[in-house]
C-alpha cells in the first residue's frame, strides 16, 4: 500500500502526522502527489519513526527508477544508506517527547543536507538555532 494513498483508510492509514512525513517529502524532493510511491517496508520505518521517541531519524531517498511515471521514495530509520547522486532528506526529531499532530512541526526537524547544504544550513539555522536564540535572550531580559 503506497503511503500516497492515506485517505479513506483506517484510522491508522489516516495518521496526520504520515500525511505531515509525505507532504514534506513531495516537497522538499519536488514530487508530483499522484507520481508519490512508496512500499510497505517503507511504512513500517515511517510508523516506528513516529510511535518510538527512541528513533530519530528518519531517512528518505528517491530510488532510482526506469518507470517515469512514478517516483519511489524508500523511507528507513538511520543514516545507513547512501547512493550517490539520488535525491535524500532526513527528518531528525529534536525530543523524546510523543509526536502528535499538533506538534510534528515542532519535533521534528526536516533536513536535505545532502542535496543541498547551503539551502539546509539556512532552514537549520532559521527553524532551529533563532528560536532557541530568541527564546533565550527572552528569558534573560
Amino acid at each position: 500500500l503506497p503511503i500516497s494513498s492515506l485517505r479513506g483508510r483506517s484510522d491508522k492509514m489516516n495518521d496526520p502526522r504520515k500525511e505531515y512525513i509525505v507532504q514534506c517529502i513531495i516537497s522538499v524532493l519536488n514530487i508530483p502527489r499522484n507520481e508519490f510511491r512508496s512500499n510497505t517496508t517503507s511504512n513500517a520505518a515511517l510508523e516506528k519513526f513516529l510511535d518510538h521517541p527512541n528513533e530519530k531519524v528518519l531517512q528518505a531517498i528517491e530510488n532510482d527508477s526506469a518507470e517515469t511515471s512514478k517516483r519511489t521514495v524508500t523511507l528507513q530509520i538511520g543514516f545507513s544508506s547512501y547512493a550517490e547522486g539520488l535525491p535524500e532528506m532526513h527528518f531528525v526529531k529534536t525530543s523524546y517527547e510523543p509526536l502528535t499532530e499538533e506538534n510534528i512541526s515542532k519535533l521534528v526537524m526536516v533536513s536535505s543536507l545532502r542535496v543541498s547544504p547551503i539551502r539546509s544550513l539556512f532552514y537549520n539555522v532559521r527553524e532551529v538555532f533563532m528560536p532557541l536564540l530568541v527564546e533565550g535572550s527572552a528569558k534573560e531580559a
